[in-house]
């Protein structure tokens, strides 16, 4: 797989590749899927955890780090980074958004 890597993260189609890998390798356990009927609900929170990922990468923290700037307990960002997003609100996750950038907004269509 070509990787275009830019400093915003994969693009989607890069993302979609690695979830069809993770998928072949046995891995869609330890990370959320996102279902093909998704709500509109779920979508925007898979981005926006999919959005704090690439903040972790970016800044070249650990999940640790990420709690502590977050305020939370690791296993909370565990479950972000894990897409579990039928455990985390959408409030929360813009609430998390908004600590590492306080102009964060999230915009509905």
């Amino acid at each position: 797989m070509a990787s275009q890597h830019t400093k915003h993260g994969p693009s989607d189609a890069e993302w979609n590749e690695i979830q069809k890998v993770a998928s072949r390798l046995g891995k869609h356990k330890s990370a959320g899927m996102l279902s093909p009927n998704a709500t509109p609900l779920d979508k925007t929170k898979y981005d926006l955890c999919k959005k704090l990922l690439v903040y972790m990468r970016e800044h070249e923290l650990t999940q640790r780090e990420l709690a502590h700037l977050l305020g939370v307990v690791e296993s909370r960002v565990s479950e972000v980074l894990h897409y579990r997003i039928q455990k985390i609100t959408l409030d929360r996750l813009v609430k998390y958004h908004q600590t590492l950038n306080p102009r964060f907004a999230l915009k509905v269509a």
